[in-house]
């Protein structure tokens, strides 16, 4: 009986020390993933500042640059200044420098919270996934520091490598995607109406400012009807068109009707009738 205590002792203690050893580097995670997703971001300099910083003549006293903080505000571009938060920006070379930390640590713990486990095949696919992500983002922020650019790529990968860590958000993912599958038709039907109103504002408005302005191309007339179906660019699209001749506002009265009180509200109410029929 004693042999066998002795013998389970040692099992006990190290799967003790790893619970332990998972605990804190889970909360490390998770003020890693804050550094990554949040932290970095809101700190970064901005691709028109870095671009500036590379241009300007460095030994102008007004532009100074103190070892890694850029001064957006005090960047002359097209003879005037630009105004934007009032705060100093981190260099690409520094905040690349972060993410690489930030993505080597998550590596590690995806890997050592594996070592206790067996990989199922969802856990392999994210753990490659993991990789290829990591890698990529080390060429592109290598890239970056040494060509002192804005490292699109590793940005745009920031909210899948959170995805990959988080599975609250993964599963709100996956039910958000079943939704809008189930809400294929009605999502069709929408952008078959913006089609349509594209359409015909090519033409009624063709050789007019507003034609030229806001309906120069099919393309260009969809993108600004969908961003109409948000009310973001209203009334500013509708104000060159009401200038020419008033009732040239029933066009946008009658789109906006139809799509922002009937068919946004369908899609809504379809959405959230599918959601919590899974819950």
């Amino acid at each position: 009986m004693l042999k066998e205590r002795a013998m389970l002792k040692p099992g006990i203690e190290a799967k003790a020390r790893y619970n332990f050893q998972k605990k804190v580097l889970s909360k490390i995670k998770v003020v890693v993933l804050i550094l990554y997703y949040l932290v970095v971001p809101f700190v970064q300099s901005p691709d028109w500042c870095t671009s500036a910083i590379k241009e300007f003549d460095k030994t102008n006293e007004k532009h100074e640059i103190y070892w890694c903080v850029y001064h957006c505000d005090d960047i002359i571009i097209n003879g005037g200044e630009v105004k934007y938060s009032g705060m100093p920006k981190l260099a690409p070379w520094f905040t690349g420098t972060i993410d690489i930390f930030c993505l080597s640590f998550l590596c590690f713990f995806r890997l050592y919270k594996l070592t206790w486990r067996n990989q199922n095949r969802k856990d392999k696919i994210r753990t490659g996934a993991l990789m290829v992500m990591l890698f990529v983002c080390l060429i592109d922020i290598s890239w970056s520091v040494r060509r002192e650019v804005y490292p699109y790529l590793t940005n745009f990968l920031r909210p899948v490598v959170v995805m990959i860590f988080l599975s609250s958000i993964r599963s709100n993912m996956k039910s958000v995607m079943r939704d809008l599958y189930d809400s294929l038709a009605v999502l069709i039907i929408i952008f078959s109406f913006i089609g349509f109103f594209a359409f015909a504002g090519l033409f009624l408005f063709e050789g007019s400012f507003e034609g030229v302005l806001y309906f120069p191309t099919l393309g260009m007339a969809f993108y600004e009807l969908t961003i109409l179906m948000t009310t973001s660019n209203y009334p500013d699209i509708m104000l060159p068109a009401y200038n020419a001749h008033r009732y040239n506002c029933l066009f946008f009265m009658l789109f906006l009707t139809i799509g922002l009180y009937f068919f946004l509200n369908i899609l809504l109410a379809i959405v959230f009738d599918n959601y919590k029929a899974h819950i």
